[in-house]
């Protein structure tokens, strides 16, 4: 189903994101999930509670293995979710303390929500590689 762990990251927050609708009117309803790509595209016959409920056992299953850096890190970068980015500032000042707090902060919202690039990629990649 899935071609790489990057592609089932972002399927799996993509649809864990994605509001589950109520059933009146189901045919206008499908249609319209239809639209926004959240029904299963491998024609398996999921309904979109399945598929929220496999994204949510495959999202806990990631933080289980993860360790909390890296949980936040996924968070981040696949879910857009930047609450832990006083976390991965720590991580990113351990390694290089050459830039203050706030700037490093500053920058890894840069980096997570814009663009990738900045002189905090190289630690950031080396956690996402490891």
């Amino acid at each position: 189903m899935y071609t790489s762990i990057d592609h089932m990251l972002c399927e799996v927050f993509f649809i864990k994101n994605t509001l589950i609708m109520g059933k009146s009117n189901s045919a206008r309803i499908e249609e319209w999930i239809k639209t926004r790509g959240v029904v299963d595209r491998s024609k398996s016959g999921l309904s979109q509670h399945d598929m929220h409920a496999n994204s949510s056992m495959l999202l806990t299953r990631v933080e289980r293995i993860l360790n909390d850096i890296e949980w936040t890190l996924i968070n981040a970068e696949y879910g857009y979710n930047l609450s832990g980015i006083i976390d991965l500032t720590n991580y990113v000042l351990a390694r290089d303390s050459y830039i203050q707090p706030l700037e490093c902060d500053t920058l890894l919202e840069y980096l997570f929500t814009r663009n990738k690039t900045s002189h905090v990629k190289t630690i950031i990649n080396k956690l996402h590689y490891d």
